[in-house]
């Protein structure tokens, strides 16, 4: 196995405060949208049948949770002009006693999609990190079984393993506790995470993993800043690749501390996106933008994309789309923006929904389809938009109460949209809360 480490420049190492780079570059970092991500620090592309990524709370852009790139199958999908709802909300089979937090949508192939999730139990906090497993595209009630552990303890990021059916992507701390951050993969029909290697020993959490061809894998972490006096963190990164033997190019330690560390990566016909929050002016006073770089996975110095103006702290997510991503951030609204494979600016950034701020995407051929809050706290509004967009369909999902978390997943060959949502499942017994799934058909 080979492991080489590279270190960018950290204007901050040595008390040094420099910019990174001129005001007209780009600087390299991770932002988390907490609806958009669903509410979980990480960040994930998608190629199968729905899914959709968990950020901050792990969380999103502003909280929004996105989805399974649009699914898979030859050609884009034609636009979705109708939406019809063809399974009612259906409760998963739950985990007595507990609350479940961070849900995440990750594809795991036919017909398949794992809804990952934090574990929590009353007076105890998180104790581990589960999947409920469902066959959504066919018979409606969906086949589901019973919650299957992945890890614990708590505090990974998943994402999809392109060509290991029935296998996620997990980041997380070392099974052993010995510190630090670990790839590996876990089999979620059986349970269980089997690392496959450090990714960085001195890292302090991870934040995101990105599949892009089968066995190549984005991981971004945060580590210590190496500032006297502060717990300022700035984003690691690193590239694993598997086959015969497994390789990792990594960690490259990158500058402008902010905290708590943010970011999102995607794979493009490219290389590797990566997108973050930061200030000007040394990296702590100036005005908040939102910066995008490509990285080739090899080498520490990438070439710089979009730098757009943002609110401060806000959140982004990257997700990918046909000839590059779209990326969504927060600046007094939610914005996305269209980006070229290399991450260069393609539109002018649209504000999405403004009046229904959207809280989950997934990509819909050139177009995408969302989740919206609704007017009522009891609706979720699902919507899908062309290229531009505009709203090509929507429909009302009525909920029994308030949801506290929500992804959304598309499946190219059977044009079905998958609703997943975290509802409130309380009673005499003490807090509770469950996953429950609906399902609309595209026309």
């Amino acid at each position: 196995m080979s492991n080489r480490s590279k270190k960018a420049a950290n204007p901050y190492r040595g008390g040094a405060l420099n910019e990174r780079r001129s005001t007209s570059a780009v600087a390299v970092a991770w932002l988390s949208l907490a609806a958009l991500a669903g509410c979980s620090d990480d960040v994930v592309s998608r190629d199968g049948a729905g899914a959709a990524t968990a950020a901050s709370s792990t969380a999103g852009v502003g909280g929004v949770g996105v989805g399974g790139a649009g699914g898979s199958g030859g050609g884009l999908p034609a636009p979705c002009t109708k939406l019809v709802q063809t399974g009612d909300l259906t409760a998963l089979p739950p985990d007595p006693g507990s609350l479940s937090w961070s849900l995440r949508l990750v594809p795991i192939w036919g017909g398949r999609a794992a809804l990952v999730r934090t574990i929590a139990v009353p007076g105890m906090g998180p104790q581990r990190l589960v999947t409920s497993n469902v066959t959504w595209t066919a018979a409606w009630p969906p086949e589901a079984g019973p919650p299957v552990k992945l890890a614990e303890p708590v505090g990974h990021v998943v994402g999809p393993a392109p060509g290991l059916d029935g296998t996620l992507a997990i980041l997380g701390p070392p099974q052993d506790g010995s510190g630090g951050v670990a790839f590996g993969l876990a089999d979620v029909d059986h349970g269980g995470f089997t690392e496959i290697v450090s990714t960085d020993p001195g890292a302090w959490t991870p934040t995101f993993v990105v599949a892009g061809e089968a066995g190549s894998y984005f991981v971004g972490m945060a580590t210590g800043a190496d500032i006297p006096d502060t717990n300022l963190r700035v984003p690691d990164l690193g590239w694993v690749t598997m086959g015969a033997q497994t390789g990792y190019v990594g960690p490259i330690t990158l500058g402008c501390p902010i905290d708590a560390v943010a970011g999102t990566g995607v794979r493009t016909s490219a290389g590797w996106l990566f997108a973050r929050p930061v200030f000007g002016d040394a990296c702590m006073n100036g005005a908040a933008s939102v910066t995008v770089d490509l990285f080739d996975g090899e080498t520490a110095t990438p070439t710089p994309g979009a730098v757009l103006h943002s609110e401060a702290w806000s959140g982004v997510h990257l997700l990918p789309r046909p000839g590059g991503a779209w990326l969504a951030y927060s600046d007094a609204t939610l914005l996305l923006a269209r980006l070229d494979a290399a991450g260069q600016l393609e539109t002018a950034p649209v504000s999405l929904s403004p009046e229904e701020p959207a809280i989950a995407m997934d990509t819909l051929g050139e177009g995408l389809v969302y989740v919206a809050t609704h007017e009522a706290d009891t609706a979720l509004t699902v919507a899908t938009t062309d290229a531009d967009l505009a709203v090509l369909a929507s429909a009302e999902l009525a909920l029994p109460g308030a949801q506290a978390g929500v992804q959304v997943g598309f499946d190219a060959p059977t044009r079905q949209v998958l609703v997943a949502v975290v509802l409130d499942t309380s009673d005499a017994g003490g807090p509770s809360s469950n996953v429950y799934v609906a399902r609309f058909g595209c026309e």
